[in-house]
């Protein structure tokens, strides 16, 4: 089990990482969440995420404050740090993935879910961004 969530991982972190600080955001979402988390730091507003002057609550704060606290500890001026948060929480689907697969099958199992969790087209794809979801507009 722990060999398995060590080798996921480190596939997870070769597949994930690639592209954190290189790549400029890639969409209008990424850079939108982006701003309003680094506003809300610049601002000291924790509560009311703002991008420019409009309110924006469209998602759950969580993210901007995550990002906000990434930007905080790491740097505001880099997009890594924004995107911190969803390289983290992508790792942690990988450690679930992992750790619920052995109550439903066996180990061996457990740990071609999580490469095939780790290496999936749509999540590579998507590892950089700083979005919330798929569907965030």
């Amino acid at each position: 089990m722990i060999l398995a969530m060590v080798v996921v991982l480190t596939l997870g972190l070769l597949t994930f990482s690639p592209g954190q600080t290189t790549i400029a955001p890639m969409d209008r979402d990424e850079a939108r969440f982006a701003q309003a988390s680094k506003q809300m730091l610049a601002d000291g507003d924790y509560i009311t995420p703002r991008f420019q002057q409009e309110l924006r609550a469209k998602k759950p704060v969580g993210i901007y404050w995550l990002q906000s606290a990434s930007a905080s500890l790491f740097g505001a001026e880099s997009i890594a740090s924004y995107r911190l948060p969803s390289l983290i929480g992508g790792l942690m689907v990988l450690s679930a993935t992992v750790y619920f697969a052995r109550f439903f099958f066996l180990w061996p199992y457990g740990l071609l879910l999580g490469a095939l969790m780790a290496t999936n087209l749509v999540r590579c794809m998507l590892r950089v961004q700083s979005a919330y979801s798929i569907n965030s507009r």
